[in-house]
């Protein structure tokens, strides 16, 4: 009788590179992109080592799994391929097991069949849409240099027709600022209703694509221009992925967002030849754990090396220690400090206060109803009160104005 694993003490995720870096774009900022095509330039995992994968992280017997498919763009690999997918996850994980698949794609191959798999299979799907064709093409272009909005959104609609569940993702670049509001009004006017915003950062060497990245106080001051924008149309049904973390932490709730927690969440990434890594912004030889078809995942999952990554990212900058915005932030993301030293300064840090005690601040007036502008998210701050208790406690100082008694007796 073979040993159970055991699960391991944190949650895991895995995220697979069915085609690695290999995508039909040529998106000017992309980190993963490697023109030297190093030791991942095979072209597709192969289905018999995935099935191995798929059985192994079954056997992890994790509460909540959740397999994410990024890349380059996973597409390439077929239907077919993610047929057998589907086939396999249903061989191996327990029916009564809720799995999670997420999906992350350009769309620039999806067609109806694939729109009605996805849709059947339950997988989250991740769009790229940056915003208005003029700002999205001059930037996510496919591999002849040609424009792609209109192909991204002919997808979006394809997936909403198939009812699949879709969230746009939409990167933040030097091209995007002072664009906030044209952009959330563009998604809007598509129908999306899940949006998530991510800057523009450094590329998989630490170094970052100079004249695309949103640097200094450009970050905090965008998103908070998404947030009047989210503001102002006084829809709770709107979810932006910062905003609904910002909530979480203005509540005092849990944060979904690995940024935003003690520490990351541990979704591995898988590559097509194997080898295993803590992060897909991490794919390096530092970071890497080992490889799968050597050594059993579970194994792999939490190993000396990735230990020594959670290690790297609990860590902070000196003058992060008498910060008081310090227990939101965390210190930013890894990848955000400078040259990717645990200890190196958050190049996010100004932006970060800004949009810290910006959003607090409009959150205030929302829960006080103070600006008589947003009474349907004045109704919806009151209803959170009384799930999750007065957010008193969660910010730096009491707002002005608001009553310092709990509102629930």
């Amino acid at each position: 009788m073979t040993k159970t694993q055991t699960s391991p003490k944190y949650p895991v995720g895995l995220m697979v590179k069915p085609c690695s870096d290999n995508c039909v774009g040529a998106c000017k900022y992309c980190y993963y992109y490697d023109p030297g095509k190093g030791k991942h330039a095979e072209a597709l995992l192969p289905p018999e080592v995935l099935r191995e994968l798929i059985r192994q992280y079954a056997s992890l017997a994790l509460p909540a799994p959740m397999m994410s498919w990024q890349g380059g763009e996973p597409t390439l690999a077929g239907l077919d391929y993610f047929r057998q997918v589907a086939s396999w996850q249903k061989e191996f994980f327990a029916p009564t097991l809720h799995l999670q698949n997420a999906f992350q794609t350009c769309g620039l191959l999806l067609d109806e069949d694939w729109c009605r798999f996805l849709a059947a299979e339950k997988f989250l799907i991740g769009l790229s849409i940056d915003g208005p064709a003029d700002l999205h093409d001059s930037i996510r272009v496919d591999k002849a240099d040609k424009p792609t909005h209109e192909r991204a959104v002919k997808a979006y609609r394809m997936l909403c027709a198939a009812g699949a569940e879709v969230n746009i993702l939409s990167v933040i670049s030097s091209a995007s600022l002072g664009r906030a509001a044209d952009i959330y009004r563009h998604l809007r006017e598509l129908g999306a209703s899940y949006l998530q915003f991510i800057p523009c950062g450094p590329g998989r060497d630490g170094r970052g694509h100079t004249g695309l990245m949103i640097k200094g106080e450009e970050y905090g001051q965008f998103m908070l221009d998404l947030l009047d924008a989210w503001l102002a149309e006084d829809n709770h049904c709107v979810s932006m992925r910062t905003n609904d973390n910002f909530l979480h932490l203005y509540f005092g709730i849990p944060c979904e967002f690995c940024q935003y927690r003690h520490g990351c969440m541990g979704m591995v990434t898988a590559e097509t030849d194997g080898s295993l890594y803590p992060c897909d912004f991490f794919v390096t030889e530092k970071y890497c754990l080992g490889n799968f078809t050597e050594t059993p995942l579970g194994e792999l999952v939490g190993n000396e090396i990735h230990q020594a990554f959670f290690r790297d990212t609990g860590m902070c900058h000196r003058s992060c220690r008498d910060c008081a915005w310090y227990r939101f932030c965390r210190g930013g993301c890894l990848r955000q400090r400078g040259g990717w030293q645990p200890r190196g300064k958050n190049m996010l840090c100004e932006s970060m206060k800004m949009l810290l005690a910006g959003s607090f601040e409009r959150f205030d007036q929302v829960l006080s109803g103070r600006n008589g502008k947003t009474p349907n998210l004045t109704r919806f701050f009151a209803d959170l009160v009384r799930r999750y208790g007065w957010p008193r406690e969660s910010k730096l100082k009491p707002p002005p104005g608001v009553p310092l008694t709990n509102p629930r007796g």
